[in-house]
């Protein structure tokens, strides 16, 4: 059983401060987890379960062995049965669900060697609201808290970022796939798809220090940072893919339409205006957030699900977008996750019909997406969920680190402005990586 201590700091806590201090000292594991929302941040390590699943299997590993490993049929459904089955009173769970775990359930056949999904239930977990701090250890919780106590004010934790510059060398690959999704979308094939591309570069990222350098720009909803095994990754999301509050309301949060952020106010303000005066813009965004009412309904009492805030602006460091807020209220007998399941992958970064467009995705893509416009964060056993769109992301695989970015793409779109669209959010993590010489955090 875990024991709970608590804690009230000086100030605020820095989470990439807790995040190194335990790491460093051996408190927590090779592996860690965390995960920061507006007002609260989580993070976890020291394993003592996780579900994982691959490309033909569901896994549930204790102690450091399998003690379940069986056919995926409906992946989403078995993970949450396994970590039921957990001999725990109460858990949460931390991870993934890499994009192509669509595999499992639409026409897209790519997949990376790392898993699909792992979602790690903790021996330590620790949260924190303003100054104060919450642990959950199943040993000597003391230790952890005299660390937290004394993990000073970032002093010698100060990143300096390698900023990469990425020469446009795919642009008119890029601009032709998107004129290729056009004439499908304008001859009738599906009515829209989000085409992204990547960029590759052999090393390791400090993620710690990556996230110290991206958290002093960016203001995201959702941030995070983690290493699970082979799979890392540094992220400022600025959209959930899914949050409940365990009582069956349920919202996600369709962010789409698009333009950059200006040098001045005057400009900026320009900018936005573009986005209500667009016509391709309002569309996108519109489609995107009758979509998601539709698959929210699936699950929910269809009078329940209602839009709030509908097509607010949201800025952010390189960019600004539409939003609106969908919710709605789960029937009784589904569960948080059925409601993934619905909403899974996200419509902002699939596309409308979500069959068709996966299908166009991978076949112009022609390459896994990995983690890239998946989901990250967290899960509980009361159906307390918070996950957000992995997006404004740097994906450490193995020897190699990956950016991403994509544009959501109509019959409407200029193929030369989705490009530039989609530099304008790689740039969000392409100025802020710190490089490692090996791999600590």
């Amino acid at each position: 059983m875990s024991l709970l201590r608590e804690l009230c700091l000086p100030a605020r806590p820095a989470p990439h401060l807790m995040a190194a201090t335990l790491t460093r000292s051996g408190a927590l594991r090779d592996d860690f987890f965390l995960y920061c929302g507006r007002d609260e941040a989580r993070l976890a390590g020291d394993w003592l379960a996780s579900v994982t699943v691959w490309s033909d299997r569901v896994t549930l590993e204790q102690d450091g062995r399998v003690v379940v490993s069986e056919p995926a049929r409906d992946p989403l459904a078995q993970v949450g049965r396994l970590l039921d089955s957990v001999r725990q009173t109460t858990w949460t769970a931390y991870g993934y669900l890499a994009f192509d775990l669509a595999r499992a359930y639409f026409p897209y056949r790519w997949a990376r060697d790392e898993p699909l999904l792992r979602l790690c239930i903790p021996r330590v977990e620790i949260a924190w609201k303003g100054n104060r701090v919450q642990v959950r250890a199943a040993a000597d919780p003391d230790r952890i808290m005299g660390l937290l106590a004394g993990a000073g004010d970032g002093a010698g934790f100060i990143p300096v970022p390698t900023p990469l510059a990425i020469a446009p060398t795919d642009r008119d690959s890029f601009c032709q796939r998107v004129e290729e999704l056009r004439t499908a979308i304008r001859a009738g094939h599906l009515e829209k798809a989000i085409l992204s591309r990547r960029y590759c570069v052999p090393g390791h990222l400090d993620l710690l220090q990556t996230y110290a350098a991206g958290a002093s720009v960016n203001r995201a909803p959702r941030s995070f940072c983690f290493r699970l095994g082979s799979v890392g990754a540094v992220g400022f999301s600025p959209e959930i893919l899914l949050k409940s509050n365990g009582r069956g309301r349920v919202v996600t949060n369709p962010l789409a339409a698009t333009r950059g952020r200006g040098a001045t106010a005057e400009e900026d303000s320009r900018l936005r205006a573009e986005l209500f005066r667009d016509p391709k813009e309002v569309k996108e965004h519109a489609m995107s957030v009758l979509l998601a009412q539709e698959e929210l309904a699936s699950v929910c009492r269809p009078e329940s699900v209602h839009v709030t805030g509908f097509m607010a602006v949201k800025k952010f460091r390189c960019v600004q977008h539409l939003s609106s807020h969908v919710r709605g209220q789960l029937v009784p007998g589904r569960n948080a996750w059925d409601a993934i399941r619905a909403v899974f992958p996200g419509v902002t970064v699939s596309g409308i019909p979500k069959p068709e467009a996966l299908h166009w995705i991978g076949a112009l893509e022609g390459e896994p997406r990995g983690v890239y416009g998946g989901a990250v964060g967290w899960v509980d056993q009361a159906g307390r969920l918070d996950l957000a769109i992995a997006l404004r992301t740097v994906f450490q695989y193995g020897d190699t680190f990956q950016l991403a970015a994509g544009a959501g793409i109509l019959a409407e779109s200029q193929p030369e402005r989705e490009y530039a669209e989609s530099v304008l959010k790689m740039n969000t993590m392409a100025s802020q990586l710190v490089l490692s010489a090996g791999r600590v955090p």
